[in-house]
């Protein structure tokens, strides 16, 4: 056969491979362009005639503006907003599940009120909204998104502010994610909650300007909760406060410095609190059904205070324990917590136990072993791990104590602290550790100690 005939032979069957993808349902079409990015999607309409509309069936519609280091930038902005003129009006109402619409320039910000009036009309089911203005002006936040029904995730980001209309009423809401955004004030923030009846998921991330000073939340649906917020708590000035009723809640963190009072009413089906705040007796008895508590540094701090005039709650169904650490702990609160956690299995220290006050120096601790020795480590403590060990003879004579004491205890793991070049003349901490692992006895015959260096 002549190798013109083979090559043209060829061409045919690398075409008819080629033009398989065109001959596949509509329906598997669209699945296919489903897992594609927007612009990735809108590039297939010079494919075929075929392909020419196929993207405005597309239910994921992804915008971004992030042009910060684009040559020109002007002309690439001009050209961002009329790509999502273009997808979002030739979309035509075509049902949306999903939009994420990020706007870091002024320009684009312009704009957004058309775009997201266009996207609600979609009967969205998810949308998530950005936008950072380096000029910090802020913005109403369009009504059109306080009045979509078929939402069910709602995501904001960015200082708009939330004036609610009247009658809103979000039946479908399950999950809502505020960050930075603005408050009326604290009236506004309970008729949010009110209008969100079915909500289960809720992250709130909040700066002391964002008008709210007493925040209540009370939401008998609840299973998520996080709050974050950033500000100052000055003495003597104005006093933030939070209520939380939240009878099914199962996920908590408390990340706040700037609260004065928390009011914390939860039920027996929270499983896992992150706390990074200060801790008094209302937050801690809506603590107690846990069965995994982690408290920071901060928090251990605030305790060592509490305990001094106040018994701590017992945490009966506490299974893991994660506690930070910081300059003013010397680790005298450790055996009250294990006292009142009859049922723990697992202690992580994931900050170490003591803090560095440079690259070269720890503020150091001196540990005296408690009187008698807390239940759980006899019956339960199976698993201990430290971080940042050091080798300060604090942090030996508590290692050794949970060595001994532990009598079921399955696995120790110490990872030592790096000190890089600036601390190579230091007594290395891995040295220590191996010398506890070999020296040190064991209260548990199946203990195993792994160092990690």
């Amino acid at each position: 056969m002549p190798k013109s005939n083979e090559k043209e032979e060829e061409d045919l069957i690398v075409a008819d491979e080629i033009d398989r993808i065109s001959k596949l349902p509509e329906e598997l079409l669209c699945r296919i362009l489903a897992h594609l990015q927007t612009k990735e999607a809108v590039a297939t309409s010079i494919l075929s005639k075929r392909w020419e509309h196929l993207w405005t069936t597309t239910r994921n519609l992804d915008f971004s503006d992030q042009l910060q280091f684009c040559k020109d930038y002007e002309s690439e902005l001009r050209m961002f907003r009329d790509y999502v003129d273009n997808v979002i009006f030739r979309h035509g109402g075509s049902k949306i599940e999903k939009c994420r619409l990020s706007c870091y320039s002024h320009y684009a910000s312009a704009h957004l009120y058309a775009w997201i009036c266009a996207i609600m009309c979609s009967s969205v089911q998810e949308f998530n909204l950005q936008s950072f203005r380096l000029d910090s002006i802020v913005t109403d936040l369009p009504w059109s998104v306080l009045i979509c029904k078929t939402l069910v995730v709602l995501k904001i980001k960015g200082r708009f502010v939330l004036n609610l209309p009247s009658g809103f009423f979000l039946p479908n809401l399950k999950a809502l994610h505020l960050e930075s955004v603005i408050y009326v004030d604290d009236t506004c923030v309970e008729m949010l909650f009110l209008g969100c009846p079915c909500l289960e998921e809720l992250d709130i991330k909040r700066n002391d300007w964002d008008g709210v000073q007493n925040l209540s939340i009370s939401l008998p649906l609840l299973k998520r909760l996080s709050i974050c917020f950033s500000g100052f708590y000055v003495c003597g000035g104005d006093r933030h406060e939070a209520k939380i009723n939240t009878p099914k809640l199962e996920y908590l963190k408390l990340w706040d410095g700037t609260s004065k009072y928390y009011f914390v009413d939860t039920s027996p089906s929270l499983i896992e609190a992150h706390v990074v705040c200060k801790c008094d007796n209302e937050i801690l008895q809506g603590l107690q059904n846990v069965r995994l508590l982690a408290l920071s540094g901060d928090t251990m701090s605030s305790l060592c205070d509490f305990i001094r005039d106040h018994d701590l709650p017992k945490f009966k169904h506490l299974s893991r324990l994660e506690l930070g650490t910081d300059a003013n702990i010397d680790w005298s609160l450790l055996p009250r917590l294990l006292e009142n956690a009859s049922n723990l299995e697992v202690l992580v220290f994931p900050e170490g136990l003591v803090v560095p006050k440079n690259h070269r120096e720890f503020h150091r601790f001196y540990w005296l072993s408690p009187e008698s020795v807390p239940d759980c480590l006899f019956f339960q403590l199976k698993i201990v791990r430290i971080q940042h060990f050091v080798g300060a003879p604090g942090e030996v004579h508590l290692v050794k104590f949970l060595l001994e004491s532990s009598k079921v205890l399955e696995r120790m793991t110490i990872h030592c602290h790096d000190f890089g070049r600036k601390g190579r003349k230091m007594k290395c901490g891995f040295e220590v550790a191996q010398k506890l692992k070999s020296n040190a006895h064991r209260g548990s015959e199946t203990c195993e100690v792994e160092i990690i260096g």
